[in-house]
């Protein structure tokens, strides 16, 4: 009567189920450890690397503008001895421009900032001074 109650299969215990949750468990924590820093830093990389393309092409758009001046329109002023300051100044330009661009992105502030400017406005502050060796301070307020 005894041989009729014995399974024919092998018991698996329940320290085993238990062993094996735990390794399951401790394996979910691990993977997410890892890989939550991994998305972090991966993402924040990419975010910096599109923030300085957009701001490196709003940088050369600004210095071609001063370029423009600078080399096609101040000569033809000066030779006709007309003197229009910001078709001659091309940080006027730039300072008007930034002023437009103002009104159509509030979110971003441009501003021609120096180390040793005759204007006061044009000084480096706080959020600028790591840009000022940059003729261009272009911030995300």
């Amino acid at each position: 009567m005894n041989e009729e109650l014995k399974p024919a299969k092998p018991i698996i215990t329940n320290s085993l189920i238990k062993r094996f949750r735990k390794s399951i468990i401790w394996l979910y924590i691990a993977t997410v450890a890892t890989s939550v820093p991994i998305i972090y830093f991966a993402t924040r990389y990419q975010v910096y690397a599109e923030a300085n393309r957009e701001l490196s092409l709003l940088e050369d758009s600004l210095s071609s503008l001063r370029e423009y001046i600078a080399k096609d329109v101040r000569p033809g002023l000066l030779q006709a001895n007309l003197f229009e300051s910001p078709a001659i100044s091309g940080i006027l330009t730039t300072s008007i421009m930034a002023g437009y661009f103002r009104e159509k992105q509030p979110d971003y502030y441009i501003k021609v900032a120096s180390d040793n400017p005759l204007n006061p406005q044009k000084i480096c502050r706080s959020l600028s001074k790591s840009n000022c060796w940059i003729n261009f301070g272009i911030m995300k307020t």
